[in-house]
């Protein structure tokens, strides 16, 4: 979400297109609105610091956390990484797909870490037992 840039964005369709993640150092420090590029192409990011910076996870859930408050909502549990949960909770337990695939997929170099993520497991475990029952003992199917 980090990586979020205006020309992603279709307001009227009410969609987004993520192509990105964000990764800084602590070390860096530049220049006030600097610009970003992404694949040669300057972007414009949705998530800044008021000097047009990348703006850190951190300050972003805070920011998610206060806006959720004035809209009268409950911000338990709301942060940067909820869609990716739901991504994440989507592609296995509901899209079918192999753990070590979807931790690929959003960038996770050892599944365990994407494990994490899955809120919910679907049908898929009960399923796999059913499937591995059949294979085993083809009178059950």
């Amino acid at each position: 979400m980090l990586g979020l840039a205006w020309e992603d964005l279709d307001l009227e369709a009410g969609t987004a297109q993520i192509r990105r993640g964000v990764s800084y150092s602590a070390s860096v420090v530049g220049a006030e609105w600097p610009e970003h590029r992404y694949e040669g192409e300057v972007v414009s990011m949705v998530f800044t610091t008021s000097h047009g910076g990348l703006a850190n996870r951190q300050a972003v859930t805070k920011e998610i956390g206060r806006a959720a408050k004035a809209a009268g909502l409950d911000p338990t549990g709301l942060a940067s990484h909820s869609g990716r949960r739901t991504v994440v909770t989507a592609l296995y337990a509901h899209g079918g797909l192999d753990l070590a695939d979807v931790a690929r997929h959003v960038g996770h170099a050892n599944p365990s870490t994407t494990v994490g993520y899955v809120r919910s497991l679907g049908h898929r475990p009960s399923d796999t037992a059913r499937r591995a029952a059949q294979l085993l003992d083809p009178s059950m199917s």
